[in-house]
């Protein structure tokens, strides 16, 4: 018999208003690879921490068999002691062995990761653990956690990590229940979508019956009333009596039709109701003169040299950006990519811009930058968008049920959301995105690909996410050895 590590017994926690978790029964077992998914703010993360102890469920109990070692996503808080981390592991990492001040966001993600996996635990939790990491920071990750000897939770948007890593998935659903599925996500996707078309052909089977019922129910009720007429008039003339009883016979036949009728209706009232499924909304973006443009090259780099204090990043380069093009800018952590973006962003010298690019670039929204509307009413206000079309980026984006909620309560995730469709929506022809998967739960990810690819101007964009960069990129552009090379 399999031994557990993780009992969650009788849960029931609530997370916002309108949203709680609720988990009857869930074991996790020894040597287990668990992959948590679920959409922003369905309590993916909250669920580590009851795991850690670091939140108590407001009802049922949390047991652990065994020392857990946590990384937490929004805690990059790290200490300067360098002397009780894994020195091969430091070195594999790429982490420079100088003070945690100084670092970047992605040194930082590295150092902490080391912090963690340093010292070995039964119950390892990770939560986006792939934020930040360059291609070589991911790829020793993977090796990692392949040969983790003990229980593993991770949760990340990063389909190639839990496809390489991950052998059972726990999918929060929208009523806070937790579907377990025993697999990867490409697996886990595949019987989705089965499962999908399976219920795309029981609805229409449904709805046919329903329909044909209906017909038939009709059908009786007209003849029932046409005999209804028929009698009426042969009691407003003398009835003879060899007529009597075909009168009579024509009564009888009447309430048979209209019992018929009754009995069709009860049919279709007991009638097993199958819901439609939620299909991906369709979506397209409207023409807009903005976007006729005929250059083919609207922004050229000629002799460009890039600084960051007194390292030089990138020296005398050139290159053209060809226009409705998706452009990945990748390469190791410090390599120079959101600086070159901000490059073409301020248009600094060595750049040269059409008059007619109008540049947008993608950032979270805060909070504060938050008013008391409803978030279709803001993404209206703020781009200037008509509401079919703000309706269908917000579907798309998941937030179909937030739409008349107030801005002033969004989730961080929800947030997250909205500062995508404000970006998708504004009236400009050359997005540039640094980093925009992180943060991001599965199904928003894949409805950003779905935005990039149909976006009709330029989008440059940055990420160490290979299959989200292998799904949107036209073109690839590795930064390294102060230089530029078109690797597509």
């Amino acid at each position: 018999m399999e031994q557990y590590t993780i009992k969650f017994h009788q849960i029931n926690h609530k997370l916002t208003d309108w949203r709680s978790l609720n988990i009857e029964q869930l074991y996790a077992y020894q040597f287990e690879k668990i992959a948590l998914i679920g959409g922003n703010g369905t309590g993916k993360t909250t669920l580590l921490n009851m795991i850690a102890q670091k939140v108590t469920p407001e009802s049922g109990t949390v047991e652990t068999d065994g020392v857990v070692q946590y990384f937490e996503q929004l805690n990059m808080d790290v200490d300067h002691d360098f002397d009780t981390l894994d020195g091969s592991l430091m070195s594999e990492l790429g982490i420079p062995m100088h003070t945690t001040d100084s670092m970047s966001g992605g040194e930082k993600a590295k150092y902490k990761l080391a912090n963690v996996l340093s010292n070995y635990s039964p119950i390892l939790l990770l939560d986006e653990p792939t934020n930040h990491l360059d291609k070589y920071g991911k790829d020793y990750l993977y090796n990692i956690l392949k040969y983790y000897y003990g229980t593993l939770i991770l949760v990340s948007h990063d389909r190639d990590l839990i496809d390489q890593i991950a052998d059972t998935i726990w999918d929060i659903q929208a009523d806070g229940t937790i579907r377990v599925f025993k697999g990867n996500y490409t697996q886990y996707q595949k019987q989705h979508e089965q499962e999908q078309l399976e219920q795309q052909r029981q609805y229409e089977q449904y709805i046919s019956e329903k329909q044909r019922l209906s017909q038939a129910s009709k059908t009786k009720r007209k003849q029932a009333q046409q005999m209804s007429q028929a009698s009426l008039k042969q009691k407003n003339k003398s009835i003879e009596p060899d007529r009597l009883s075909a009168s009579k016979q024509k009564g009888s036949v009447e309430k048979a039709a209209q019992k018929q009728a009754k009995h069709i209706e009860k049919r279709i009232e007991h009638l097993e109701e199958v819901e439609k499924p939620q299909n991906e909304h369709g979506f397209h973006f409207p023409h807009n003169n903005i976007y006729d443009i005929h250059n083919n090259y609207p922004i050229i780099a000629q002799n460009l040299t890039l600084k960051q204090g007194s390292q030089t990043l990138l020296s005398q380069v050139r290159f053209q950006i060809p226009y409705g093009k998706n452009i990945a800018l990748v390469g190791a952590n410090g390599a120079g990519k959101t600086t070159l973006l901000e490059a073409i962003y301020q248009q600094i010298e060595g750049i040269e811009c059409s008059p007619k690019i109008q540049i947008a670039y993608y950032r979270q929204l805060a909070y504060e930058d938050m008013r008391d509307v409803t978030l279709l009413q803001y993404l209206m206000d703020e781009t200037d968008s008509s509401e079919s079309f703000s309706r269908a980026i917000l579907n798309n984006l998941g937030l179909n049920e937030a739409l008349e909620r107030s801005c002033k309560v969004l989730s961080g995730g929800e947030r997250t959301k909205l500062s995508l469709a404000v970006l998708f929506s504004t009236k400009a022809n050359m997005l540039i995105l640094d980093e925009p998967t992180n943060f991001l739960d599965i199904k928003t990810l894949e409805a950003l690909e779905l935005f990039m690819n149909k976006y009709p101007g330029i989008i440059l964009f940055t990420s160490h996410d290979s299959r989200f960069v292998e799904h949107v990129a036209d073109k690839k552009w590795e930064l390294t050895k102060q230089s530029i090379y078109d690797v597509t």
